[in-house]
């Protein structure tokens, strides 16, 4: 009967399995028991598991497996003593940091005290992270980074007058390679959908300049459209210009066009909605398309 009764039971749910595995593979990393390699960057030195950190990131596998072969013996045996050394001379403790935990917890906080102290912002943290996934060959690390930074960036672009809006997509840029569509496709989607309102932000600390009318020389406020942090941005980025350049040209031209949500019920007007990545202006909700939701007018 008690066989039976065992048999009856569920296995345990995968988030557990990897909670449990992750909180002990959390310990030996604290307690640095059966550490096998040192990996140094800035004053930190972390004293870690070749086999962990090796079954996420080939690029760790193939720097152990270097410094393997250059720990030996005349004849060509391994000094099994030796503890293998990398050094991480040009990278960001903090980031390094986070990219360590996950191999360990299989997660990350955006959010600790060290990001804070340096001043990182819980998004601008998730683009560091999607960077050096990146570079040291984690794809689930980047796929996660990606995850938590679209979740941020959907609610990011009109804080601080746009200002932070056009400091983080510089950012996705100049850590990402033109091949990686991950995070910059995240960002150009978000400012096609809201150019309009991003050419008009500008900081109130920031009036815009007077600009001289050529035919009759008189003064007056230059546009903020030309002076807003999100012009700016364009003009030093060509390469996002480019971007939002293709994917405004993807969005139908319906400025008129009303739309009913299906979950608040309230209508909105504007342009034809991005058919995977747009939200109600009012619940935030994502019905993964708009288009039997448009109201047409008879």
């Amino acid at each position: 009967m008690e066989l039976d009764t065992m048999k009856e039971l569920p296995p345990a749910p995968a988030a557990d399995v990897v909670a449990h595995l992750g909180a002990g593979l959390m310990g030996y990393l604290a307690s640095k028991a059966h550490s096998d390699l040192i990996i140094l960057c800035g004053d930190q030195t972390y004293n870690v598991h070749k086999i962990v950190l090796c079954s996420h990131s080939t690029w760790f596998a193939r720097a152990c497996e270097t410094n393997s072969k250059n720990a030996s013996n005349p004849d060509g045996r391994s000094i099994d003593s030796y503890t293998p050394i990398i050094e991480l001379e040009t990278e960001d403790p903090t980031v390094i940091s986070i990219l360590i935990s996950y191999c360990y917890a299989l997660d990350y906080s955006d959010s600790t005290p060290a990001t804070t102290q340096k001043g990182l912002l819980p998004i601008t943290t998730n683009v560091l992270v999607y960077s050096i996934a990146h570079k040291y060959e984690i794809p689930p690390l980047k796929r996660l980074a990606a995850s938590k930074f679209a979740a941020l960036a959907r609610n990011s672009w009109d804080i601080e007058d746009g200002t932070l809006w056009a400091d983080i997509v510089r950012i996705v840029y100049a850590t990402t390679p033109d091949s990686d569509r991950g995070l910059r496709d995240v960002v150009a989607a978000i400012s096609a959908r809201h150019a309009r309102k991003l050419f008009q932000l500008s900081p109130p600390a920031a009036p815009p300049p007077l600009s001289v009318s050529k035919s009759n020389g008189n003064s007056s406020p230059a546009s903020s459209q030309l002076f807003s942090p999100f012009a700016a941005l364009l003009s030093q980025t060509p390469r996002f210009g480019v971007d939002l350049a293709h994917r405004m040209s993807q969005i139908s031209d319906f400025e008129e066009s009303k739309w009913r949500c299906p979950s608040c019920e309230r209508v909105w007007k504007g342009e034809r909605p991005d058919i995977k990545n747009s939200h109600c202006p009012f619940c935030d909700f994502n019905p993964g398309g708009w288009g039997e939701y448009e109201v047409r007018e008879d």
